[in-house]
């Protein structure tokens, strides 16, 4: 629905500030940095607590399995990343990409709905491309969403019950074979299953079921009882406005006090057309002083009146700059303001303001997407499926925003308790196997290169060859040590007085 003062189909107001747009930006950058970190993983498959804590299964293979969920994930992961982009045909949007959008419509609306393909490429919808029903407890039920399509790009049998054949489709124009494609997808509570329907033009042509929704939605700052959040700069919509408006007005004083607009007394001798005339050319006119008396500039009497316009806009601009996390509008200035305070108050941001975001987003969005892509891997045979009783004991542990302080939280706690052993006088090793610590803080920080950390049986593998060598050398040693007592002994035997 237009807002009111919108025309529908005409074009936005003039807007006359870009504080706004700057913090989409701002928004987009920090919240896809944090979210959707390139150097690692957004996400991980981990033991569930009960499975970690089972004393009945050995440490050993849980470690092992632990890295086995590990390299899966990762796998995962690069699959999602370099789906979308064909060598051949149309590319779709990028991974990275795609969330980009989806983070600002975020930002600008409140919504996006996103949807997971088959080849595990991601589509985002504008919110005008769907329709979103929830349930009393603001749980997704079924989303509509509409595309445009091209038959040609449909299955054989989809075409079949549309009634159309490929010849027919050979004889228009890309641009005529344009449909639109409706797609509905809703819970069954009687089946505890996705039921997913396509149509075009009033004809169903595709029907199935799945057990997770290929469809994701985020509503940013949800009221209860609404199928619709509002987005970052609707909720700070009334400073943006006042502060638009004021600028308005400092751009229309800024317009009058630069305008020349040259005087003339009523008596003057001097005429307009007279200064109109091109520089160098003489003007007669009275003269007193050196100055001309009778003409003069119009002047504008309201500096103190925008002095409280300024005023004002200063005070809105840093509300603003702190309630849309920009960092210009939140940094004290003055001219000892350090890095350091930079830093600070980029870091207190990031943990007070955007977080809440961020674990929104990672709720609504990622842990179904996750899920999904997960299961979507496991049909295609990219990872192994594992067995009904295995699949207990796992999980989707998403590690960004606070989990990823978490992790750095515990692979600190693990270096200390790591320097406490040498700090109490004992030796290294005597009650911390190295081996798991650094495996431990390998998958705490993401440290995938293969082969970087040792697994245990290359480790007992190279103590064992580390004591054979011990042993051939020791044995040689010894080997030369009776060599030459026995020579020694000779010798002796040698100089020996006979009888």
């Amino acid at each position: 629905m237009p807002r009111e003062g919108y025309q529908d189909g005409g074009a936005l107001p003039q807007p006359y500030q870009s504080i706004g747009a700057l913090a989409v930006n701002a928004f987009v950058g920090r919240a896809s940095g944090e979210q959707y970190p390139a150097d690692r993983p957004h996400f991980v498959m981990d033991l569930t607590p009960e499975a970690l804590f089972d004393d009945t299964v050995p440490d050993d293979v849980k470690r092992l399995f632990r890295d086995q969920l590990s390299r899966d994930s990762q796998t995962v992961m690069l699959t999602m990343e370099q789906a979308g982009n064909a060598a051949s045909g149309p590319s779709g949007m990028g991974f990275y990409a795609t969330k980009q959008q989806s983070l600002a419509q975020i930002a600008v609306a409140g919504n996006v709905c996103e949807r997971l393909n088959p080849d595990l490429s991601i589509t985002a919808f504008r919110l005008d491309s769907y329709v979103v029903q929830r349930d009393g407890a603001g749980r997704v039920t079924r989303v509509i969403t509409r595309e445009k399509v091209d038959p040609a790009s449909l299955s054989d049998d989809k075409l079949a019950k549309m009634g159309v054949t490929r010849e027919e489709l050979d004889e228009k124009s890309p641009h005529d074979r344009s449909r639109d494609l409706y797609t509905s997808c809703c819970w069954d509570y009687a089946k505890k299953r996705w039921c997913l329907c396509q149509q075009i033009d009033g004809v169903e042509i595709h029907e199935s079921d799945h057990k997770f929704s290929p469809y994701t939605v985020v509503a940013l700052a949800l009221v209860p009882g609404d199928s619709y959040g509002r987005g970052v700069i609707e909720l700070a919509f009334g400073d943006l406005s006042t502060y638009n408006e004021l600028c308005k007005c400092v751009i229309d004083a800024a317009g009058m006090a630069s305008k020349l607009v040259p005087c003339i007394d009523p008596n003057s001798t001097t005429r307009p057309s007279e200064l109109a005339k091109a520089s160098g050319e003489v003007v007669i006119t009275p003269v007193r002083d050196n100055v001309v008396r009778d003409i003069a500039f119009l002047k504008l009497d309201k500096t103190a009146d925008m002095s409280f316009v300024l005023k004002a806009m200063e005070v809105i601009a840093e509300r603003l700059g702190r309630a849309l996390s920009l960092l210009s509008e939140s940094v004290r200035q003055s001219e000892r303001t350090t890095a350091y305070e930079v830093s600070a108050v980029t870091i207190t941001q990031q943990q007070e303001s955007m977080l809440s975001v961020f674990a929104s987003v990672a709720d609504q969005l990622d842990g179904p997407q996750v899920q999904a892509a997960i299961e979507r891997c496991r049909e295609k045979g990219i990872i192994a499926r594992p067995s009904a009783e295995t699949a207990k004991g796992i999980r989707v542990v998403l590690l960004t925003g606070q989990t990823a302080l978490a992790a750095q939280a515990r692979t600190g706690r693990m270096l200390s308790l790591a320097q406490l052993e040498t700090t109490l006088g004992e030796q290294p090793g005597t009650y911390m196997d190295r081996g798991v610590l650094y495996r431990a803080i390998a998958r705490n920080q993401r440290v995938d290169e293969p082969g970087l950390v040792k697994t245990e049986a290359q480790v007992a593998a190279a103590q064992q060859a580390a004591i054979q060598q011990q042993l051939q050398l020791a044995a040689g040693q010894q080997a030369i040590a009776s060599s030459g007592a026995i020579a020694e002994q000779t010798a002796a035997a040698a100089v020996q007085p006979k009888g």
